[in-house]
């Protein structure tokens, strides 16, 4: 609050619009900090690139050491160390209920991971040196990852085949990842330009992958567990647009109202026609 309440009315009105990234809630960080014993953070911006400034801090936000110098190439690296060991009942909560946060936080990499396939995303639980829990190839999956050019879906060219057709290889590639190649052998290729039909620039497009039509096989589920929605690269939650699909998937297959089709959809528009403010979470808009 302390920053976006400063944007004068006329900067605010033409540069909010024009955001295009996910953003790092400074209150998160807050957070984080407060409830564990160590707070190591390694940050590094394209220009210093592959330099990297590296700070340790306290529960109490204070900066345990002087700010040092590492290699590290363009990101940021949060290390925490002692999670919940100063709140001890938050800590036997988190113990008592660790196999239904570990699946919440699988669940959560998995929208992301599709929101975002050329992106790398990897799990691993502590203490498991086996498979992990989650793993996406990202661009390896294909041959050159100069296809692609650029690593968000700000600049999609609805118009480039190719662009089109290298962002679907890519999300197949990933949903194989993380689902297998059973389901994913009965998954199609879904594309719908301008929905809304007025040819002009504020249009929506919908790019994704969806099951075939068919009455028994891998691309049906019990649940909707694997319906997966992005606006503009932000994974969201709108049953109203999931049932929408279901319905019409079960009208298609006898009325079987136990079914739930399995999807991934990316919904592009403009992004000043997009609030994702409506819950703290930003998963609805």
């Amino acid at each position: 609050h302390a920053t976006t309440s400063k944007l004068s009315t006329t900067s605010s009105s033409t540069t909010l619009p024009t955001v295009y990234h996910l953003g790092f809630r400074g209150m998160a960080l807050h957070a984080i900090c407060s409830l564990s014993e160590s707070f190591h953070v390694t940050t590094s911006t394209t220009s210093s690139s592959p330099h990297a400034i590296s700070a340790y801090y306290s529960p109490t936000h204070t900066r345990i050491s002087s700010q040092s110098t590492t290699a590290r190439e363009h990101g940021t690296t949060i290390e925490i160390t002692g999670l919940f060991n100063n709140y001890p009942v938050r800590k036997t909560y988190a113990i008592n209920q660790s196999k239904r946060i570990t699946q919440k936080i699988i669940t959560i990499l998995q929208s992301y991971a599709l929101a975002h396939p050329w992106s790398t995303f990897s799990l691993k639980l502590e203490g498991n040196h086996k498979t992990p829990l989650v793993s996406t190839p990202g661009l390896k999956s294909i041959k050159t990852a100069t296809e692609i050019h650029t690593h968000d879906w700000s600049s999609f060219d609805y118009k480039n085949k190719v662009d089109l057709v290298t962002r679907l290889k890519v999300l197949r590639s990933t949903w194989v990842s993380l689902f297998g190649m059973g389901s994913v052998k009965s998954l199609v290729e879904f594309t719908v330009k301008d929905v809304l039909e007025d040819h002009s620039e504020d249009r929506v497009d919908v790019v994704g992958l969806v099951c075939k039509n068919e009455v028994s096989g891998n691309g049906r589920r019990s649940s909707g567990d694997r319906q997966f929605v992005s606006i503009n690269g932000r994974p969201i939650i709108n049953g109203m647009l999931n049932r929408s699909i279901s319905e019409v998937f079960r009208k298609l297959n006898l009325n079987n109202s136990n079914v739930f089709p399995i999807f991934v959809l990316h919904v592009l528009m403009p992004y000043e026609y997009v609030d994702p403010n409506i819950t703290q979470d930003k998963s609805r808009v």
